[in-house]
């Protein structure tokens, strides 16, 4: 069975309206996207060896490697967009290899959208999506 852990990450706060019907069907439809990838995402949280914990922040898909790298923030901003895809705006550390991952549950992580999908200034939507959450045997780069 899996655990679903609540945890809270300082996310970046929008001076947008409030989430209401029209763009809690956006989220659900791009979480949706989201999950139709079946590896290591961005927005994912990583159980390091050493008790500290993150979110990916960034992961390198390499030509021709079986394993990926990615690297991971302790804080910063998750945009969800259109596709389903998760970016971050923020401090990176340095890179981990994906090999060491095991999938151990999943955790709310916060995300950011534009209301209604409108791309302007003090239009951004803060929720809380969930994500995958990995333990790694590595501990955690610097």
């Amino acid at each position: 069975m899996t655990e679903v852990i609540v945890a809270r990450v300082p996310t970046k706060t929008h001076e947008g309206p409030p989430m209401d019907e029209a763009d809690s069907a956006i989220i659900a439809e791009r979480t949706a996207l989201m999950d139709k990838d079946t590896g290591l995402r961005q927005g994912d949280w990583i159980e390091f060896a050493c008790g500290t914990v993150r979110r990916v922040s960034n992961v390198y898909h390499a030509a021709g490697e079986f394993t990926e790298k990615f690297q991971t923030s302790s804080s910063g901003s998750w945009h969800i967009d259109h596709n389903g895809y998760v970016s971050m705006s923020g401090a990176l550390h340095g890179l981990n290899e994906s090999a060491a991952l095991i999938l151990s549950g999943i955790r709310s992580g916060g995300v950011w959208f534009f209301h209604h999908g409108e791309m302007r200034a003090h239009n951004g939507v803060d929720t809380e999506i969930v994500f995958r959450v990995y333990k790694s045997s590595e501990e955690a780069s610097r």
